[in-house]
């Protein structure tokens, strides 16, 4: 314990006194990190939204799309009980949704809104990312206007979050929570309740999602007479469809990942061979002194990990900064990715040192240092 703490000792005096080559390593190692991390998160970003979309029964779920003019929450109510009693499903839940004009301080948004009903954001599945879900006080319209937004909306980005205000149509809605939810549309939802004062007497046709659990085998058709377009889809094809989509998509996000990752690894393979170039003749002495090889490697590395620490937290400090600068970047940085950064970082370092070590100072090598 003794000898790794001397050696870490020697590490970080070395650090200090080689100043301007430390702070180039850093600045180098920061951004070493910076640009795997967004591959990496985009990869974990879309596994995180294939757990969460996973029906709880795929072949239970039969989802219902119509277009059609707003209907009212009573009438929604008894054209699916109607429905139920028949014995077509045991569970519904449905949304509706139309673009409007939201406004967050003065900021302005064109996006989707929902009205969603209380079994719908559970038959859809969505993860609660901060805030709270709505109660059934919000669900019945008995307590304040309330809304959820997705975690990707363009007013989370532009850091709208729980507790602040947005305005739809003149009425101020309060953020309870943001929310994680790939398969539901809108970026913003609101309990059904209070969808009639953001779609009621538009007499525009609204795109409807119904999505029932429980099929019995029947044929599930909801009694709306005046819907212009309807359309029917087993959870178990759309879930295989999702998966295989997402697969593709991820096979291209891994492609992509890795090119940077081994870009980013010969890069930093250079530059720590430059460094440690520099210091040859140095190395070359203490060896011939007697300090072992191993003793060696443990010094650079752990002066090269005390480097390494820092410079993560400088990119995990920097990358919702940049994100707000580049649009694809999903800037909901994942613990996992900080992690999976980090031992890459350590393994990657570790490697390259050994290398450089075991490669650059042979017997004869040392020898012929010391007569230059």
């Amino acid at each position: 314990m003794k000898k790794v703490s001397f050696l870490i000792q020697n590490a970080w005096k070395y650090i200090l006194y080689n100043k301007f080559s430390s702070i180039v390593l850093f600045i180098a190692i920061t951004v070493g990190f910076i640009f795997p991390m967004m591959a990496l998160n985009d990869v974990n970003d879309l596994l995180r939204d294939v757990r969460i979309s996973r029906y709880e029964d795929a072949s239970g779920i039969t989802i219902l799309e119509y277009q059609m003019p707003y209907k009212e929450g009573t009438e929604m109510d008894a054209a699916l009980k109607q429905a139920e009693e028949s014995g077509m499903f045991e569970r519904v839940g449905f949304s509706g949704n139309k673009s409007q004009l939201i406004y967050a301080g003065e900021e302005s948004y064109s996006g989707i809104v929902s009205g969603v009903s209380a079994e719908y954001l559970s038959l859809m599945s969505c993860e609660l990312v901060k805030g709270s879900f709505f109660s059934e006080e919000d669900y019945e319209g008995t307590g304040e206007r309330v809304c959820l937004l997705r975690h990707e909306s363009g007013l989370v980005r532009d850091g709208v979050g729980v507790g602040d205000s947005i305005e739809i149509l003149g009425n101020s809605y309060t953020v309870k929570g943001i929310v994680r939810s790939p398969r539901i549309y809108g970026g913003v939802l609101v309990p059904y309740v209070f969808s009639s004062e953001i779609f009621a007497g538009t007499g525009e046709y609204m795109s409807y999602q119904v999505i029932t659990y429980g099929h019995t085998g029947k044929t599930v058709v909801i009694p709306f007479p005046d819907q212009l377009y309807s359309s029917k889809e087993a959870g178990v094809e759309q879930e295989k469809i999702y998966l295989a989509s997402v697969r593709e998509l991820n096979r291209y996000r891994m492609m992509r990942a890795w090119i940077i990752i081994l870009f980013t690894a010969v890069n930093m393979l250079l530059l720590f061979m430059g460094m440690m170039v520099r210091e040859r003749y140095s190395m070359a002495v203490r060896m011939a002194l007697g300090v072992s090889r191993k003793a060696l490697f443990l010094e650079v590395l752990f002066r090269n990990l005390l480097l390494m620490l820092p410079a993560l937290l400088a990119a995990v400090v920097c990358y919702p900064l940049l994100g707000r600068h580049i649009r694809s970047i999903n800037r909901g940085l994942q613990a996992v990715t900080v992690l999976q950064a980090g031992l890459g970082g350590v393994v990657i370092i570790s490697l390259i040192t050994l290398v450089i070590l075991r490669f650059s100072f042979k017997k004869r090598g040392v020898a012929a240092l010391l007569k230059k």
